[in-house]
């Protein structure tokens, strides 16, 4: 089976240890992604997976390409663009100190990445499954825009299924009526796409105290 995932990945650049960011003038990079660390598993577990995304043309992006087929992903459908690479800090947590991200992702390669770049009919072919996250069409309105494009050529491609997971989370302490309320925006966001294939949408809150849940796409056969 192939697989193919799509989203942004970016530069992380975590505190050594349990350091807070820049105690040290020290930074670990690496680099990760929602979509790029399933296309990641997926190859360490021997499956056929290929990443698509939109990258810097500078040796950030290079090295990028690079760390991906370091791991096994196929990276011949990888698109390069003006722009820069989105970067997040991570501060991990310790004791009761809780883990700290700050995002930097403004104006990136693929937030900036137009809306017709990519030939979705022709990055679908010979894909068995497909994955993207609901991170992707928040980063940018383009990113939107081909999310949803992303989806139409699923029912007619030999994909055999297209997943959404939608993660919300709040800091503040949640309310019993805050939560449905959030979750029917998502799932309206959602019509449409939904109206314009023939597809099904499920709903399930996962945990109403730490305010997460989940919303599924599934192309009906």
């Amino acid at each position: 089976m192939k697989v193919l995932t799509f989203g942004e990945i970016m530069l992380r650049l975590k505190a050594p240890g349990a350091e807070r960011l820049f105690q040290t003038p020290v930074l670990e990079a690496t680099f990760g992604g929602g979509e790029a660390n399933v296309a990641v598993s997926l190859a360490n577990y021997g499956m056929d997976v290929q990443f698509l995304t939109v990258l810097p043309n500078n040796p950030v992006g290079t090295a990028c390409l690079a760390e991906l087929r370091r791991f096994g992903v196929d990276t011949k459908k990888i698109l390069f663009a003006p722009g820069r690479m989105g970067i997040y800090y991570l501060e991990a947590g310790a004791n009761q100190l809780p883990s700290k991200v700050v995002y930097d992702r403004d104006s990136s390669s693929f937030a900036l990445a137009a809306s017709d770049c990519i030939d979705w009919n022709r990055a679908f072919e010979s894909v068995d499954w497909f994955h993207i996250s609901g991170i992707t069409p928040a980063v940018s309105r383009t990113a939107m825009e081909l999310s949803m494009q992303s989806m139409l050529p699923v029912k007619a491609s030999e994909a055999r299924s297209s997943l959404f997971c939608v993660r919300i989370q709040s800091r503040a302490p949640p309310s019993p009526m805050v939560i449905p309320m959030i979750f029917i925006a998502v799932i309206r966001s959602f019509r449409k796409i939904t109206d314009r294939m023939n597809t099904q949408i499920g709903c399930r809150l996962l945990n109403s105290e730490l305010d997460t849940g989940v919303v599924l796409l599934t192309p009906i056969r």
